[in-house]
């Protein structure tokens, strides 16, 4: 932990190891601070100045307000004391959005590092509820903040600067694979009222059948209402995904259909696993094709438009039985398909893998780097 009678915090650069403690001023000393003049009405998608609202999605304006650098953060709605912005140049602001502006000893990019990490956990603490409505200046202008003399405030700057340029590139990265992978389920699957798809392997080039899922798949409710997550080795599948680990297993390579809740999710179980009441363990018939093209079949179905319940949606596997689709008639076209989709899968969780570990450095970095 941080010595908060130095003001110094855990990690510290080599050079700077024996410079003073940080300073503590309030904010309202190190900074300006004012909201914008603009309603969302202002936005204009031909605009081409960035304007910001209250929400993480950064509009655009054919004016600006501001040519400056500043730190903003939204004044009301549900982003309140969790969507930040950095910004260096002209911009168009919303009369609900704070900006943070004139810094003086504190480098404002330091600044936008250190507030973000820090204000979500000051409004909440000025809050009787769980959620902030709104913020007043002064839980902005009141707050305190720690920092060091400007040559360390820049070196913390570079590192978490370059780590955020890393996240940003893999983060596309991992939005083009996805987006490469929609296209493909597109085509390599026929749309609806075709049995040919769009783009095939070179030597099939026959129809898809049509086939109800009783013929082709054997469904099974898990085991268990409740999640019975104990922090073991096998992953525990609800309705949405993977919800916790647990000592047990009782599903291995399988597919998992949200049965209540996120009724229609289809997930893929790898290994051995724990499904829960809420999943349907669903698995093909011998002969007919590999569960992992089973996976892709059913999540290019969309199942969710076929749920019920007005409250609770459901999806039981009497009405999955029912359900017709479209297969190819040769199994080597299956096998073909999965295999090409398994390899795009493995680039995404590899770029995820990635991903989550820069974000995890990033937020020991935040804790370690900060006071």
């Amino acid at each position: 932990m941080p010595n908060k009678d130095k003001n110094i915090p855990k990690r510290r650069f080599k050079a700077f190891e024996n410079a003073d403690a940080w300073e503590l001023r309030k904010v309202g000393e190190i900074c300006s601070i004012s909201t914008g003049k603009s309603n969302t009405q202002d936005r204009d998608e031909q605009g081409k100045f960035p304007f910001y609202v209250r929400s993480p999605i950064i509009e655009k304006s054919t004016k600006y307000l501001f040519d400056e650098e500043a730190v903003l953060t939204v004044g009301d709605g549900v982003g309140t004391g969790k969507v930040f912005h950095y910004v260096n140049g002209k911009y168009d602001l919303h009369q609900r959005v704070y900006r943070m502006f004139s810094f003086t000893h504190v480098n404002a990019k330091y600044f936008y590092y250190y507030f973000s990490k820090k204000f979500f956990d000051r409004v909440m603490a000025m809050t009787a509820k769980n959620s902030v409505d709104s913020v007043r200046l002064e839980m902005i202008s009141d707050m305190e903040i720690t920092f060091p003399q400007l040559e360390e405030q820049e070196k913390i700057v570079k590192v978490l600067s370059t780590l955020d340029q890393q996240i940003t590139l893999h983060q596309r990265k991992l939005d083009k694979l996805k987006n490469v992978k929609q296209a493909y389920l597109s085509e390599m699957f026929p749309a609806e009222g075709e049995r040919v798809p769009k783009r095939r392997f070179p030597g099939f080039t026959d129809a898809w059948e049509l086939r109800k899922l009783k013929l082709l798949f054997i469904f099974k409710y898990g085991d268990g209402n409740n999640n019975p997550s104990n922090g073991g080795p096998y992953p525990v599948f609800g309705a949405g995904g993977v919800q916790g680990g647990y000592t047990e297993y009782n599903s291995e390579n399988s597919i998992i259909i949200g049965h209540m809740g996120d009724a229609g999710c289809v997930s893929w179980g790898e290994g051995k696993h724990f499904v829960t009441y809420n999943g349907t363990i669903t698995r093909p018939k011998e002969e007919v094709f590999t569960a992992k093209f089973g996976y892709y079949l059913l999540s290019k179905m969309n199942l969710r438009q076929y749920r019920g319940g007005s409250g609770l949606p459901f999806l039981t596997y009497d009405m999955l039985n029912d359900m017709d689709t479209i297969v190819p008639t040769n199994k080597s076209e299956c096998d073909k398909i999965s295999e090409f989709f398994s390899t795009l899968d493995q680039q995404i969780t590899l770029h995820q893998r990635k991903l989550e570990k820069l974000k995890n450095l990033k937020k020991a970095l935040l804790n370690e780097l900060f006071v």
